[in-house]
C-alpha cells in the first residue's frame, strides 16, 4: 500500500510545482481564456495549463513508481499494455485540448480528433465486450468498439460541459478518481486501477490549489479531457466482474453526476431548439451559483453529491449487490430534482413535449390544425413571455406556421424560449424558413425565427413586406426592455473592476 501513497504524493507535489511554471508558458503563448462579459465573467486573462500539468504529474508519478516498485503490476501483464495504450491516448487528447484552447475548434473537428485520441486505447485490449446488470449480461459482439467509444467519449464531453466554474471539474475528477481506487481495492485484482486512479486524484488535487476559487489557473478543454479519459477507461477497468463481464452499474453510479450535467445539457439544448454544441449557463454549477450558493459551497454540495454515488458504488463492489449503485446514483438526481437546485427545469421540458407528443396522437382529421404553444424561462425574472405574447398574436393574424423565440443573456442570467406553431407541419417542406439574430446596444440577446407557408405567402418578398412592421414593432419593444438590464449590467461591471486590484501591468494581460 506504501507504493500507492508514494504516488498519490508524488503526482500532488510535481503537479503543485511545474504549475505555476507552465501557467507562465501559457501566458507567453497566449494560451489563456480571455474574460467575454457574458459567459465568461472572469476578470483577467486565466492560464489554460490543466492538460500539460495532469500529464506531467500523472505521469511522472506512474512511471517513477513502476521504476522504484517493478512488482506493482506482476499480478497482469496485460496491465503495461493498457498503461502505455492510456498514456498514448491522454498525450493526443491533451494536443487536441491545447488546439481548442488557444484556437477553437468545431464541435465536430473536436469530436473526430477525440474518437482517433480513443482508438489508440483499443491495441491495449480495453474492449467493452460484455456488461453484467442487475443479474443479466449483455454481449455486444462485433459492436463492442463502438460501445467502447461511446464510452470514452461521453466520458470526456461530460467531465469537459461540467467544467464551467473555478475548481469544479478538478473536484469532481479528484472524488471520482479517489472513488476508483476505492473499487479498485475493494475489488483486490486491479493494481493498475490503484495506480493511475490516485495519480491522478494527486495531479488533480495538486492542479486545484491553484484553481480553487477565485482560480489563479484553469484545466481548460486539455485538462478536463484528459482526466475524464482517464477516469473513463479505469473505471471500466475496475468493474470487471467474473469471466470479463463489467458491472455496468459501478462506473454508472461513479460518474452520476457528470452524466447528468451533461445529459440535461442535451435535453435542455434539443428542446429549445439551440444546437447541442451551444454554450450556456445552465449546468449544475451554474444554477448552484444562482440559488444563493458562494463558490466553495457549491464545491462542496458538488462534491457530496459525487461522494453519494461513489460512495455507493464502492458499496456494490464490496457486497456484489447493484441495488446499492442503483440507491447511490437515484438519491443524487433526485435530489437535485426534487429541490428545484438543477435539472426541475429539464423535466418539466420533458413532461410537456410528452404532453405534447400524446395530444398529437388524439388528432384524427386530416383537416386538423391544432395550435401548439410552449415557453418556459431556464433562469431569469423578466417577463419575456409578455414579450411572445405579441408574437404569438403576430402568429395567428397573419397565418404564419411557427414563431420561436429564444433570449440567452448570460451577463444578466436571463435564459428564457418559447415557440407556437398554428398548423399541423409535420412532413411539410413547403416553407418558407427565417432566422433573426437580436441584438441590442451591439449585443447578441437572443434569436428569433418565423415559418410561413408557401401556400400562405407564395414569395419570399410578399413574406418579408408583410413582416416589416410587425418585426419593428417587436424590436423597438425589445429594445425597451433589455436595454435598461444591459446597462446596468455594463455599470455593475465596471463598478467591480474597479475594485479589483491589478497584479501585473495592463499589456501582460491582454497580450
Amino acid at each position: 500500500m506504501s507504493h500507492f501513497l508514494f504516488t498519490f504524493l508524488l503526482a500532488l507535489l510535481t503537479s503543485l510545482v511545474l504549475a505555476p511554471f507552465l501557467a507562465a508558458i501559457a501566458r507567453r503563448f497566449s494560451l489563456v481564456d480571455h474574460p467575454d462579459g457574458g459567459r465568461k465573467q472572469h476578470v483577467r486573462p486565466v492560464p489554460l495549463i490543466g492538460g500539460p500539468t495532469l500529464l506531467l504529474g500523472t505521469g511522472l508519478a506512474i512511471a517513477t513508481t513502476l521504476a522504484a516498485f517493478p512488482d506493482v503490476l506482476r499480478e497482469s501483464k496485460g496491465d503495461r499494455a493498457f498503461l502505455v495504450c492510456l498514456g498514448v491516448s491522454a498525450l493526443l487528447l491533451a494536443a487536441v485540448g491545447v488546439l481548442d484552447d488557444r484556437f477553437g475548434l468545431r464541435g465536430r473537428q473536436k469530436l473526430l480528433l477525440q474518437t482517433l485520441a480513443c482508438l489508440c486505447m483499443i491495441p491495449s485490449g480495453f474492449l467493452i465486450e460484455e456488461v453484467s446488470l442487475l443479474g443479466y449480461t449483455l454481449d455486444f459482439g462485433d459492436t463492442a468498439i463502438i460501445v467502447t467509444l461511446f464510452w470514452l467519449l461521453g466520458a470526456i464531453n461530460s467531465l469537459n460541459l461540467i467544467d464551467g466554474a473555478d475548481g469544479v471539474a478538478s473536484t469532481v475528477g479528484a472524488v471520482m478518481a479517489i472513488t476508483t481506487a476505492a473499487i479498485a481495492w475493494t475489488v483486490e485484482a486491479r493494481p493498475d486501477g490503484m495506480l493511475v486512479s490516485l495519480a491522478l486524484a494527486g495531479g488533480l488535487i495538486g492542479f486545484l490549489f491553484h484553481n480553487l476559487p477565485p482560480a489563479k489557473m484553469f484545466l481548460g478543454d486539455s485538462g478536463s479531457m484528459v482526466a475524464g479519459l482517464i477516469l473513463g477507461a479505469i473505471t471500466i477497468k475496475c468493474s470487471i466482474k467474473e469471466a470479463s463481464a463489467i458491472a455496468l452499474l459501478m462506473p454508472l453510479a461513479v460518474w452520476t453526476v457528470p452524466i447528468f450535467d451533461s445529459s440535461m445539457a442535451i435535453v435542455r439544448r434539443k428542446l429549445t431548439g439551440r444546437s447541442i454544441y451551444a454554450t450556456d449557463r445552465n449546468h449544475l454549477h451554474h444554477c448552484l451559483l444562482r440559488s444563493g450558493h458562494d463558490n466553495v459551497r457549491v464545491l462542496l454540495v458538488i462534491a457530496t453529491l459525487c461522494s453519494i454515488s461513489g460512495g455507493a458504488a464502492v458499496l456494490s463492489a464490496y457486497f456484489n449487490e447493484d441495488g446499492f449503485a442503483i440507491a447511490g446514483a437515484v438519491s443524487s438526481i433526485v435530489l437535485l430534482v426534487v429541490t428545484k437546485s438543477f435539472g426541475f427545469v429539464e423535466a418539466k421540458l420533458i413532461l410537456r413535449r410528452a404532453a405534447r407528443f400524446v395530444r398529437s396522437l388524439t388528432i384524427f382529421s386530416p383537416g386538423d390544425k391544432p395550435t401548439f404553444s410552449e415557453a418556459i424561462s431556464l433562469h431569469g425574472v423578466q417577463d419575456w413571455a409578455g414579450l411572445f405574447a405579441g408574437l404569438e398574436s403576430t402568429l395567428i393574424d397573419m397565418d404564419l406556421a411557427f414563431v420561436e423565440l429564444c433570449i440567452n443573456i448570460p451577463a444578466v442570467n436571463e435564459d428564457w424560449h418559447g415557440h407556437s406553431s398554428s398548423k399541423n407541419i409535420v412532413d411539410n417542406l413547403d416553407l418558407h424558413r427565417l432566422t433573426f439574430p437580436l441584438k441590442v446596444s451591439g449585443q447578441t440577446v437572443g434569436t428569433l425565427r418565423i415559418h410561413a407557408a408557401a401556400s400562405s405567402y407564395p414569395s419570399p418578398a410578399k413574406l418579408l413586406t408583410a413582416l416589416n412592421s410587425e418585426v419593428d414593432v417587436f424590436e423597438s419593444k425589445l429594445n425597451a426592455m433589455t436595454r435598461p438590464i444591459l446597462e446596468a449590467a455594463a455599470v455593475s461591471e465596471t463598478s467591480t473592476l474597479r475594485e479589483i486590484p491589478v497584479d501585473r501591468p495592463p499589456q501582460a494581460a491582454h497580450r
